[in-house]
């Protein structure tokens, strides 16, 4: 299988790709992608924190975005007049607390 013109995708190896796709197919269950590809769960394990290592994400999810298997969430919010309007993500210096110094 071809392995896609995004720049993540060509930093896996097939294995890698193949397991990403499993995990995809089975919703994220490392069990489940274990025992449909004949490894262990703890085989499973190492290689998605290779993946992780690789993609600089820390989730499956944050992995699915970047390699550009899954969009980004968009949310909206109804405004007053009816209209909708996007929210944007919050970036992670806005999650800082207030005041706790």
């Amino acid at each position: 299988m071809q392995q896609g013109r995004d720049p993540h995708n060509r930093m896996l190896s097939a294995r890698e790709l193949e397991i990403m796709r499993t995990l995809l197919c089975v919703g994220g269950r490392q069990m489940d992608a274990a025992g449909q590809l004949g490894l262990s769960y703890h085989t499973v394990k190492n290689h998605l924190a290779v993946v992780f290592a690789k993609l600089r994400v820390h989730s499956l999810i944050d992995a699915y975005i970047r390699m550009g298997w899954l969009a980004e969430p968009v949310l909206w919010r109804e405004m007053p007049d009816g209209s909708m309007e996007r929210v944007l993500p919050a970036s992670p210096q806005s999650h800082s607390p207030e005041g706790g110094r």
